[in-house]
């Protein structure tokens, strides 16, 4: 019973089966990427209370290695079969870097332009530790 609670495959939707080969998705699996991804966040943005000073909090940047351990293992179950092809493995690769990139290209765009606005005006630079 421990067993097909851990792997339990559930249909998803129809708008949601895009990504799998068999319309089936590991929900557990898909809830576990996203408890990975707000611990990893809690840990970027420390506070005062006692849930961000906690041993857990404080060691979650672990949960980025679990995070990409689990999205690898959804993706290959999700592409693995359709990815036998020279050509499919160059698709998926173009596809995925342009979703990808776009988002990369944006997020530095915006970081130069910070910086460089901080050099025009001192006034950002702050007070606190380097």
């Amino acid at each position: 019973m421990a067993e097909t609670a851990l792997l339990n495959l559930v249909p998803a939707p129809a708008a949601t089966r895009a990504g799998t080969a068999a319309g089936e998705r590991f929900l557990v699996l898909d809830s576990w990427r996203g408890i990975c991804a707000l611990l990893v966040a809690l840990f970027h943005f420390p506070t005062t209370s006692m849930i961000s000073q906690s041993a857990f909090v404080g060691g979650s940047y672990l949960f980025v290695d679990f995070f990409f351990v689990l999205s690898g293992f959804v993706i290959a179950s999700a592409y693995g079969s359709r990815l036998n092809e020279q050509d499919d493995l160059a698709r998926f690769a173009l596809v995925r870097f342009g979703r990808i990139y776009p988002l990369h290209l944006l997020m530095l765009a915006a970081f130069a332009g910070f910086e460089a606005l901080r050099l025009v005006l001192p006034a950002l630079h702050g007070t606190g530790p380097a």
